[in-house]
């Protein structure tokens, strides 16, 4: 709402007899202005009065003359009373009581009323004969001084009695305008008043104020005529706002309500659709009295639409991605968060092939299979209302490629390792399922060729030096007709420092084939960054109470020959089952070397000794070029066949019997 602002429209219907009024000579009125009687600010409530045919008469012939042969004047002003920074004083009419003209003082005030009328000034009261009539305007004009036809007041002239000037002046205002055509001459004694209804503006109600230099008016009575329920200024979150009208006067016939929302006219006179920030809200309603008069009031309201918040969701992870077999090497897929990611922290999504990480667009993405099974990893997460949200799926895509096409059928390549060097094992095959050897295998890591340099037993073996950060590890199979299949992961390393521990892996010292079982318990051993498995394990026996025997270097050609314990063979003995079958093997003899304090090689048979397993798998190479991983499995055990009767098979043709 516009506080302090108040607008008058009028539109006043003049009878020929008040035309003939406007002729009179407008007498002087004595000035006497003071601080006292300076009108208080407030918004307020104004009426409106009809000049009807049978108002008194008190025109010159003059004045009909002027007025011609048009019965009646249409007169439209519209005029700003005041804005909040002015305020004006204006000469008071003398009481009666202290003139002896005074009743001609009340007279010629009239007259100079209804004079301003017909020049244009919206002059509003209630229009009585006779001295009802005097008197009433003699006190409307008291209550309400004003400069009478732009007249300047006693006190801005500097005397009490106006000049032959001002009276001059006084009497040219009061002419009348042009006279009003053919088409507005119709008689009418309705008369309509826009009035702004600005109640929250004023601390004082009841009083008037008029600005300096303003439009003459004589006040009746200040009304409220009606109110609604919309707070100016304040903030809504929701668009659609809903409102009441009360009408306060019941006496009046409640005639059109009119809503306007930023100046276009609303469909609905109880409610206004926002929109989001200011708003400007005027509502008028029409009013008719008893007598016919029309009284508009109007009000003004500004008031905001706050943005709204709209409600918070978690982000939905959507994805095609599912176990299935294809023919297409090219595999496309999609991964991705879908909404509620504005509201959530932390957003990540990982989407692995392997161990290589791949890069998506919009989350789409391309990979090339390898021929049999190729994992496909997404992790990542989110935060959301407080809580966090894990995503860890896992597809396996199988290849199934040219049947024709070589392929590998074992490899231990891990996603990420805290040790520089990885011994990497593979086995190869052709379409028919024949072994293919390392002449098959090209293996490339980081673009730089790897050499297998070990014998090839159960496992194809490559030692490699990693780099910190992500390696690429690239292999191709190819068979002899030339045949081949790519195969492309990604190991990241970790690395610590020389010294740090990385890791800790489990160790066992099993000697089944003597009928002992395991010799001791089984013990976690620590992982150290650039220590070797040979110092590892000697380390970790010896902190058990043992002995080691071996031959050359922990950093190479290391060799575990025996352990030496008290008791340690203690109730050692072949079982039957073994026996017979060493003794059906013409390259073993069995021996009566034995010691309770000892288990090395040569005791039982020709072929005994100490061999050692990393997960379940024999090694092709010595415990020097055994690079631990964290979580490694390591059994050492004790064989009289070597390694027929413990299940390596590179030994040669196993025993019916396994220990």
């Amino acid at each position: 709402m516009k506080a302090g602002r108040i607008i008058i429209r009028a539109a006043a219907v003049l009878t020929s007899a008040a035309a003939a009024l406007s002729a009179a000579v407008l007498k002087p009125i004595d000035a006497e202005i003071s601080e006292e009687n300076t009108p208080a600010r407030f918004s307020h409530a104004v009426t409106a009065a009809a000049f009807s045919a049978d108002t008194k008469d008190s025109s010159s012939a003059e004045g009909e003359t002027d007025a011609g042969d048009n019965s009646t004047e249409n007169i439209t002003g519209e005029e700003e009373l005041f804005t909040e920074e002015s305020s004006s004083v204006l000469p008071r009419l003398p009481d009666e009581s202290s003139s002896s003209e005074g009743e001609s003082l009340s007279e010629a005030a009239h007259e100079e009323n209804m004079s301003l009328a017909d020049s244009g000034g919206n002059t509003e009261t209630s229009h009585q004969t006779d001295n009802t009539d005097k008197e009433e305007i003699s006190k409307q004009t008291e209550s309400a001084p004003e400069t009478i036809g732009g007249t300047p007041s006693a006190s801005e002239s500097g005397s009490d009695v106006p000049s032959t000037s001002a009276r001059e002046n006084t009497e040219n205002s009061a002419v009348q305008p042009d006279q009003p055509t053919a088409d507005d001459s119709s008689d009418s004694e309705e008369e309509q008043t826009v009035i702004t209804d600005d109640g929250e503006s004023s601390g004082e109600p009841g009083k008037d104020t008029y600005p300096e230099g303003g439009i003459n008016k004589v006040n009746a009575a200040d009304k409220v005529y009606f109110s609604t329920d919309i707070t100016d200024g304040k903030h809504y979150d929701q668009p659609e706002l809903k409102f009441t009208i009360t009408h306060n006067c019941p006496e009046l016939k409640i005639g059109q309500i009119e809503v306007k929302l930023d100046g276009m006219k609303q469909p609905f006179g109880d409610r206004v659709t926002l929109a989001e920030g200011k708003n400007e809200i005027y509502i008028s309603v029409s009013y008719t009295d008893k007598d016919g008069k029309v009284i508009t009031a109007c009000r003004e309201y500004t008031v905001w639409l706050d943005k709204a918040e709209s409600e918070k969701t978690p982000p939905v992870f959507v994805t095609d991605l599912c176990d299935t077999s294809t023919g297409n090497a090219e595999f496309a897929f999609k991964a991705y968060f879908d909404g509620g990611t504005d509201d959530a922290e932390g957003l990540s999504l990982v989407v692995k092939l392997g161990g290589r990480t791949l890069e998506g667009a919009g989350g789409c993405y391309v990979c090339t299979l390898s021929r049999g099974e190729n994992i496909i990893t997404v992790t990542g997460g989110y935060d959301f209302d407080g809580r966090h949200t894990e995503i860890n799926e896992s597809y396996v895509i199988t290849l199934e490629a040219d049947s024709e096409a070589p392929f590998l059928e074992y490899i231990n390549v891990p996603e990420s390792t805290r040790s520089r060097i990885f011994t990497l094992d593979l086995i190869a095959r052709d379409s028919g399922g024949g072994r293919l050897y390392k002449g098959n295998i090209c293996v490339r890591l980081n673009g730089a060729e790897i050499k297998s340099s070990w014998s090839e037993t159960t496992y194809t073996t490559y030692a490699l030096k990693l780099a910190p950060g992500d390696n690429t590890l690239d292999i191709r199979v190819t068979d002899s007709d030339g045949l081949f299949s790519d195969y492309s992961y990604v190991i990241g390393c970790t690395a610590g420092a020389d010294g740090e521990v990385i890791g800790s892996a489990a160790l066992t010292v099993d000697c089944g084939v003597l009928g002992l079982g395991s010799i001791c318990d089984s013990a976690d051993i620590d992982i150290i960054q650039g220590q070797s498995a040979a110092e590892a394990v000697t380390k970790a026996l010896e902190a058990m109470g043992f002995t080691v025997g071996y031959r050359g270097e922990f950093e190479g050609g290391f060799y575990l020959y025996g352990l030496y314990k008290e008791n340690i063979a203690a109730g050692a003995e072949i079982p039957a089952d073994l026996r017979g079958c060493l003794e059906n093997d013409p390259t073993v003899r069995i021996s009566d070397r034995t010691d309770p304090d000892r288990l090395c090689e040569y005791d039982f048979t020709s072929g005994s000794g100490w061999m050692v397993t990393v997960n379940g798998h024999f090694t092709t190479y010595g415990f020097s070029d055994i690079h631990l991983q964290d979580g490694n499995s390591l059994v050492l055990k004790f064989t009289l066949a070597g390694g027929r009767d413990i299940g390596d098979k590179g030994s040669g043709a196993l025993y019916d019997v396994q220990y």
